[in-house]
Order: C-alpha cells, then structure tokens, then sequence
C-alpha cells in the first residue's frame, strides 16, 4: 500500500526535528563542558596562587610547621575540592591536605617531577 504525500511529508519532518534536537544537544553539550572545564581551570589557579603565596607567607616567618601548612592545605581543599601535597627538593612529603592518611606519605616525588617543576 503507498503512503499518502501527507505522511510522507509527516514522517520528514519528524526525522529532521529529531535530528536536529540531536544536534543541537551534542552541541550545547560541548560548549557547557568547555565553559565548565575553563571555570575549573580559573578556579583550580586561583587557588593554587593563594597556596603558594599563603605558603610562602608561612615559610617566610621561619617557626612554621608542617602542622600550620596541613591545616591550611586541609582548609583549602575543603573549599575547592582539590589535594595539596608540599614536596621538598629531595621528593619528601612535607605537608599535605590529606593529613596523617595521606596516601602518598611514604612514597617520593619523582626525580623528573622535580626538575620540570625547578625548571619552570
């Protein structure tokens, strides 16, 4: 039996909607991931600038502890779901926002790590 023009003319334009809604979802989809990516990004160097400066604020009165730095990476990471891990130039842990669980305590940073970080 062959369809009238009608629904012909009916089921084009349901496949072009559907289409394009696909389309167009795919498309916001991607713009709100980039947007959301780039406010992480915004975010996550704000923050670390407050770290370093408030670190080195820290290490500059010269009777800081590892104590005073954890309390502020913990404070820190609490507000931007993020870890701070404070590394010495040989790859120790000295201060983390982890605390004492820190799964990292008694592992090392890499030798490479260090020396990308000293070359930037």
């Amino acid at each position: 039996m062959r369809k009238s023009i009608a629904s012909e003319y009916f089921s084009l334009c349901i496949a072009l909607i559907t289409a394009s809604l696909i389309v167009m979802s795919a498309v916001l989809i991607s713009f709100s991931m980039s947007s959301f990516k780039y406010d992480r990004r915004t975010q996550m160097s704000r923050e670390s600038a407050f770290v370093r400066i408030s670190t080195e604020e820290l290490l500059k009165k010269g009777n800081s502890s590892p104590d005073e730095l954890t309390e502020l990476y913990v404070s820190t990471a609490a507000r931007s779901a993020t870890d701070y891990i404070l590394f010495d130039s040989s790859g120790n842990i000295l201060a983390n926002s982890e605390g004492e669980n820190c799964s990292y305590s008694e592992r090392r940073l890499p030798y490479d790590a260090i020396k990308s970080a000293d070359d930037n």
